[in-house]
């Protein structure tokens, strides 16, 4: 368990066990973007490339994400269109858990997103898991309410509750997900929640 960062206690209890380690970002007011990068592998310094890239994303498929998001697609673009080198404005953010769409798609990552109220699992809307060689996992904290970090977790971790927008808008290749990942994802109990992270059905067997 690391526990020697004080931004442990922005980190939602139930994944203390499996933080290892936790890289705080700039504080430019870049600092999501900042942080999907150092996800990725990469300096933070290239959170431009990943602006463009989830601006890039968000062109390609307009009218697919217009029927995703309980969003304003120009909000979320208009957050992304940032390059200056002076602190970025606070209408240019990062926007979560929404944008973990345009990260998952872009990437073909799994993004989870860690916040004391809202945790969230998203992956990709339309690969499935059989068509993603390598599944990496992308953790982005939000801490201190308007700053965003880095975390890395190991071990059998829970994955938080999957978003609902994945659920309405997967495609049939992407349902795959929830299949594999079911035990880390019921291995979840959200203090909000009043359902299983997974959908469960009952099917009665007739004895005709």
């Amino acid at each position: 368990m690391y526990n020697s960062d004080p931004l442990m206690n922005e980190i939602p209890y139930e994944f203390h066990p499996y933080v290892t380690n936790i890289q705080n970002m700039r504080g430019d007011g870049n600092y999501g973007f900042r942080a999907i990068v150092a996800c990725l592998g990469y300096s933070e310094d290239n959170w431009r490339q990943i602006r463009l890239d989830l601006q890039n994303e968000l062109l390609a498929h307009p009218a697919e994400y217009a029927q995703i998001f309980d969003y304003d697609l120009n909000t979320i673009h208009h957050s992304l269109n940032f390059n200056g080198s002076h602190f970025a404005p606070k209408d240019r953010w990062l926007i979560m858990p929404v944008t973990s769409f345009l990260i998952a798609n872009k990437y073909n990552v799994i993004v989870i997103f860690l916040s004391k109220d809202s945790p969230s699992t998203c992956f990709p809307l339309w690969l499935g898991p059989q068509d993603i060689s390598t599944h990496i996992v992308v953790v982005i904290a939000l801490v201190r309410g308007d700053h965003y970090v880095n975390v890395d977790l190991h071990g059998a971790y829970p994955m938080p509750t999957i978003l609902p927008l994945w659920r309405h808008n997967r495609s049939s290749r992407s349902t795959g997900w929830e299949t594999i990942y079911a035990a880390r994802l019921n291995s979840y109990i959200s203090p909000f929640a009043t359902h299983s992270n997974c959908n469960n059905s009952t099917v009665i067997i007739s004895d005709n």
